[in-house]
C-alpha cells in the first residue's frame, strides 16, 4: 500500500493513511491511540479482485468503522495480466489519489521518480508502529532510507494446481514430492493423451511464475531480492541454477508444441486443466481461489 502526493486541507492525511493501512493490525494489536475527528474523501487506487478485493474491504470496513465520518472513493483499475498499465494512464489522466495498492516494488520506485509519492515516515512514528511492526517489515516498504508505504501481505507464493483424476488416468498414485518425480510425470500424462503437462500462461508475469519460485527454492529470498535490485547479474551462478531447472522442465516436454505453449492468459490455462481436461499442472497464485470456486466449483 503506497500513499501518494495528494494533499487534502479539510482532512488529516496522517490519520487517514496511516488508519487506512493499518486498520487490521491495530485491531490485533488493541492499540488504544485516541480517535481524531476527521472527515473528508479517501481515495483509493484499487485494482485488485476476488479474495484479495475481500481483503481490501475488510480493512476499509475497519476503518470506517474508526472514522465513520470519512468517505473512501475507490477508483477501480480492471483487466486481464499487468495492471501497471491501467494505473499509469488513470494517474497521467489526472486521477488524484490518496493511497495506491502495489504489489511491484520497481513500480514503487517508478512513481518516486516521477514525483507522484511522498514518505509517511512521519504517520508510522506518530502511530507508534515500530512498536508492532519490525524494521525489517518496515524496510519492504522504504527507498533511500524513507518509507513510501506498508506492506500487507508477502510471501504468498504460487502453489501448483492439478486435477487428481488427470495423475490417475496417467498411473500415477500419487502427487510428486521432488522435483525429479515431477520431471518425471510429464512423459506418463503426455503418453495417456494429455496435450500438455504444464500450463503456461502467455503473460510474462504469469510464466515467470515458475523461474521466481525455482529461484527463491534453489536461492532463496535474499538472491531473489538482490536480483530484482539489479545488484547480481542474470549470469549469478545462483541464477544459472534456477534456469537449469527451467531448461529441465522444457526439455522433458512440459509444456507442449512450443507455437502453443504461450497462447493464453492464465484464466484460459486454467480453463485446460479444469475444464477441457487437456492440461495438468499451473502454477498460479491465491487470486486463483475465487475462479476455483465459482468455475470450477472446487
Amino acid at each position: 500500500m503506497t500513499s501518494s502526493s495528494r494533499f487534502m486541507p479539510e482532512i488529516s492525511r496522517r490519520t487517514l493513511l496511516a488508519g487506512a493501512g493499518s486498520a487490521a493490525l491495530l485491531a490485533m494489536t488493541g492499540n488504544t491511540r485516541a480517535q481524531e475527528a476527521v472527515s473528508g474523501e479517501l481515495v483509493v487506487l484499487n485494482w485488485l479482485g476476488g479474495s484479495e478485493a475481500d481483503m481490501m474491504k475488510t480493512v476499509q470496513a475497519g476503518f470506517l468503522k474508526k472514522y465513520p465520518d470519512v468517505k473512501i472513493r475507490e477508483v477501480l483499475i480492471t483487466g486481464q495480466g499487468d495492471m501497471r498499465g491501467g494505473i499509469r494512464t488513470a494517474l497521467m489522466g489526472g486521477e488524484v489519489v490518496d493511497v495506491l495498492i502495489n504489489t511491484w516494488p520497481a513500480f514503487r520506485k517508478e512513481l518516486l521518480d516521477a514525483g507522484m509519492l511522498r514518505p509517511v515516515d512521519d504517520q508510522w512514528k506518530s502511530f507508534g508502529w515500530d512498536k508492532v511492526i519490525s524494521q525489517s517489515w518496515k524496510d519492504l516498504g522504504a527507498i533511500d532510507g524513507k518509507t513510501y508505504g506498508l506492506t500487507y501481505t508477502f510471501g504468498d507464493r504460487s502453489g501448483i494446481w492439478y486435477k487428481k483424476e488427470h495423475l490417475a488416468k496417467a498411473g500415477i498414485t500419487a502427487p510428486p514430492k521432488t522435483w525429479d518425480e515431477f520431471v518425471a510425470t510429464f512423459a506418463k500424462l503426455t503418453a495417456a493423451g494429455f496435450s500438455a503437462p504444464v500450463a503456461i500462461p502467455g503473460k510474462y508475469w504469469a510464466h515467470a511464475e515458475w523461474f521466481e519460485t525455482l529461484l527463491l527454492r534453489t536461492a532463496g529470498v535474499e538472491t531473489a531480492a538482490k536480483l530484482a535490485a539489479h545488484q547480481i547479474p542474470w549470469t549469478d551462478p545462483a541464477v544459472k541454477t534456477a534456469l537449469t531447472k527451467y531448461s529441465q522442465m522444457l526439455q522433458a516436454g512440459c509444456c507442449g508444441a512450443t507455437n502453443g505453449m504461450l497462447a493464453n492468459d492464465w484464466d484460459g490455462e486454467a480453463d485446460q486443466i479444469f475444464q477441457a481436461n487437456a492440461k495438468n499442472y499451473l502454477l498460479i497464485g491465491m487470486w486463483m481461489n475465487n475462479r476455483a470456486k465459482n468455475d470450477y466449483k472446487l
